[in-house]
């Protein structure tokens, strides 16, 4: 399957976060299962890819848009980039300052966040990955509260 056509599967499963992951920054070998699982968290499936600089932002905006509460991304710490500058090229779209940029009209900037770490830095993913999905779920639980205890869909 395409890199796409995962992310839509996933996404299409209400209510997941899903991680799109360089395979060279954090270690996540022994914390995902072989579905891509991350361990004690299932509410967050992990697609590993190369380098980070693969992602587009409209696969971003197409797995909000295909149901998905959250989309990260996990790219090499500045200047750690095995591939030269995938990492910084994805960090500037996401933020706007390069083409093709996240569009904020196709995905709420609050459910997008990028996550930028070197192998080593198991922690600090931890920390920043839980914070955003802590947001993502304190929005998806506003949002069930809003709409007589359903969730959004």
């Amino acid at each position: 399957r395409t890199l796409q056509e995962k992310i839509i599967t996933i996404a299409k499963k209400s209510g997941k976060i899903i991680g799109l992951c360089c395979e060279r920054s954090v270690n996540l070998d022994q914390h995902i299962d072989k579905d891509g699982t991350l361990k004690g968290h299932p509410r967050v499936k992990v697609i590993q890819l190369p380098c980070s600089g693969m992602i587009q932002p409209s696969q971003l905006e197409q797995a909000l848009a295909k149901g998905a509460s959250g989309a990260f991304v996990v790219g090499c710490a500045s200047g750690d980039c095995h591939y030269r500058t995938g990492n910084l090229l994805l960090r500037d779209r996401l933020s706007g300052e390069r083409a093709p940029k996240l569009n904020f009209k196709k995905a709420d900037p609050k459910r997008v966040a990028g996550i930028w770490v070197s192998r080593h830095e198991w922690p600090k993913f931890i920390q920043e990955r839980t914070d955003f999905t802590g947001k993502v779920q304190a929005m998806d639980n506003a949002g069930a509260a809003s709409n007589g205890g359903k969730a959004n869909g």
